[in-house]
């Protein structure tokens, strides 16, 4: 009984890391460069931020979902043109969603929109990491790496904000892609930072 509930234990802890890497450790954005054209282009605007990072959490879910349950069914060769598909067919909704409840966001993005902007890190979750991770571990890193994701987006979006504040939007608004670029450069920095602060301290405990 106590080696079953230790092993319950012991997986419940590698799905938070699972979780918490995908967020942090393994920010899709920070550490992969996964999504730029999503980051560059998605984030001058809190609202359409939400809207994108939202999108993009429940197009994530489902494809790493259903990568999980039926990916390991497949050949190889056959995996990544499911995920396309899996893809193609949850944006549909989402992007119909969208429509109606943002039509503005929607307008601006377009049908595929939502699609093009997540799939650079849909594919490379879903067809190498998903198909090989039981149904709880990849909702677990999908979770997470969908909210880094979003995290960097709303980051940004906070940092045009500011720079709006402060009157220097319309400047720094004619060249766009350097701010973003920029604005991801600090984040990681950040992160890596933090990183070595907290791999520093696991060292001294051990």
């Amino acid at each position: 009984m106590k080696a079953k509930s230790n092993e319950r234990r012991r997986i419940h802890r590698s799905w938070r890391r699972l979780f918490v890497n995908g967020i942090l450790g393994q920010n899709p954005v920070l550490t992969g460069g996964l999504g730029f054209y999503l980051v560059l282009t998605g984030c001058r605007t809190l609202d359409r931020a939400l809207v994108i990072a939202g999108a993009t959490f429940c197009l994530m879910l489902l494809v790493c979902a259903l990568g999980s349950l039926f990916g390991k069914k497949l050949a190889p060769w056959l995996r990544l043109p499911f995920v396309f598909l899996l893809a193609a067919a949850g944006s549909v909704p989402l992007n119909l969603a969208v429509w109606s409840f943002f039509p503005q966001t929607a307008a601006e993005w377009g049908l595929c929109g939502i699609l093009l902007a997540a799939n650079s890190a849909l594919l490379a979750k879903a067809s190498k990491s998903a198909v090989e991770k039981k149904l709880p571990a990849a909702l677990a890193e999908a979770a997470g790496s969908a909210i880094g994701y979003g995290l960097v987006l709303i980051a940004l979006s906070g940092v045009w904000m500011v720079l709006e504040a402060f009157g220097l939007g319309e400047a720094f608004g004619k060249a766009p892609v350097v701010t973003g670029v920029v604005g991801i450069a600090c984040l990681s920095a950040l992160l890596q930072y933090f990183e070595n602060r907290l791999q520093k301290r696991k060292g001294r405990v051990l």
